[in-house]
């Protein structure tokens, strides 16, 4: 021992230097709690951000571009019209034509007025929706017709709940929508009490942060998106109304027609002028009701009434020219077999008058025809003239029936005037 001791002392070792280790530094700087005493005290050191709104309102935007892409291009309207004002003219129009939105049937093909309805009602719907203005049910009713549009229809009901619940949540709580906490038992059911001073500033941290948003750029943003698409969409309903105008026209004089036929004020040979089937259904209602009859003399009451009215229908000028034909030819028939009893002059003389009526019905009075032998031929400009005044007379027989777009764009669809009673 003495001889360790006297080496230790002639050759003393170097003096090393103590690190604390890792858990002496934590222990070193950490003050915690002793067990018992509950450190109640807590102190908000959460600080809001005065451009947080700022922030928020660059997020939305972003999000928005990054989701719906690029802008569509700038539109400029060609109408003034107004939606509100389109949507009460077909509204309008379609009670004048008596269209009550049938629903679709399974192997039941649609009319033309059931086909133009349908496709006025998706354009009004679909702007409606895209406003967020249209219901379930008519959206439902005019928007849905295969597998996957009902699917998208579900998906969009889910949403719309879903957005309602959470707008009830947040009207019914207070502050940043955070929920209520009893800091009191949270300190009593712990034994760390770090954990719950923990979660206090975090719920300081939610008290004070600002969700808010500048919501007029964010509608300022979508704006650009919609707007051009919501224009061309009205656009193009005008157009569709436009082009429906014709038939719409018809189907309301029709329509006001049969009002006045069952009041008794309109001739049945009237209404088939402007319903030219009507004819081909009186023979089937006929056919329809032969058995129904009891007497005999009333069947041929019926079938003399309907008799009466049987050539009353409008009709195409090839089908006049063909009728024209026929009975010509069965003229020139009975003349050629009693040609026999006759003689060869009579004959012949009604075999030319009839080619000479043939003739004279197919003749027209246009510039391209030939000219007349010992006429003198006419000029370019007296044909053009004629041609030109050819064209006039059939504008102006043409005009006789049809409506004019003009008389429709001024009075509207529903300004068609009818005869009185006393007239009728």
């Amino acid at each position: 021992l003495k001889l360790q001791f006297l080496y230790l002392i002639a050759h003393p070792s170097p003096v090393v230097p103590h690190y604390p280790t890792m858990m002496q530094r934590v222990a070193m700087r950490q003050v915690r709690g002793i067990s018992g005493v509950a450190p109640v005290l807590h102190f908000p050191s959460a600080q809001a951000n005065p451009e947080q709104k700022r922030i928020n309102t660059e997020n939305a935007l972003e999000m928005i571009r990054s989701q719906l892409g690029a802008k569509p291009a700038p539109y400029t309207r060609k109408y003034e019209t107004s939606f509100e004002q389109v949507k009460a003219e077909i509204e309008n129009v379609l009670a004048s034509t008596g269209s009550k939105g049938a629903p679709l049937e399974d192997g039941k093909e649609l009319t033309q007025m059931q086909v133009i309805e349908r496709v006025l009602r998706h354009g009004i719907v679909s702007y409606e929706k895209s406003e967020g203005t249209a219901s379930n049910a008519d959206i439902e009713q005019w928007l849905v017709y295969t597998a996957a549009d009902q699917m998208e229809f579900n998906k969009m009901k889910r949403d719309q709940e879903l957005n309602e619940r959470y707008a009830a949540f947040k009207k019914g709580s207070a502050g940043n929508v955070q929920p209520e906490a009893n800091w009191a038992n949270e300190y009593a059911q712990t034994l760390d009490r770090e954990i719950v001073s923990e979660k206090r500033c975090r719920y300081d941290q939610i008290a004070v942060t600002d969700f808010s948003k500048d919501e007029a750029a964010v509608a300022a943003e979508l704006a650009q998106y919609k707007q051009p698409v919501q224009d061309q969409a009205l656009d193009q309903l005008i157009d569709q109304v436009n082009m429906f105008k014709p038939f719409l026209a018809k189907q309301v004089i029709q329509a006001k027609l049969i009002e006045r036929n069952m009041d008794g004020q309109l001739s049945y040979s009237q209404f088939c002028d402007w319903n030219p089937d009507a004819r081909d259904h009186a023979d089937l209602a006929s056919e329809a009701q032969m058995m129904k009859l009891q007497s005999p003399d009333e069947y041929l009451g019926f079938e003399e009434a309907n008799k009466r009215y049987a050539e009353v229908r409008m009709k195409t000028k090839e089908e006049v020219l063909e009728k024209m034909d026929v009975v010509q030819q069965s003229a020139m028939a009975s003349t050629g077999s009693s040609g026999g009893s006759m003689g060869a002059g009579d004959a012949r003389r009604a075999q030319l008058l009839a080619e000479i009526v043939k003739l004279q019905s197919r003749a027209s009075a246009s510039a391209s025809d030939k000219v007349e032998e010992g006429a003198e031929e006419l000029s370019k400009e007296e044909k053009e003239a004629q041609a030109e005044a050819a064209r006039l007379a059939e504008e102006k027989e043409a005009e006789k029936y049809r409506v004019s777009d003009a008389v429709v764009k001024q009075k509207g669809l529903l300004g068609l005037g009818f005869v009185d009673v006393a007239s009728a």
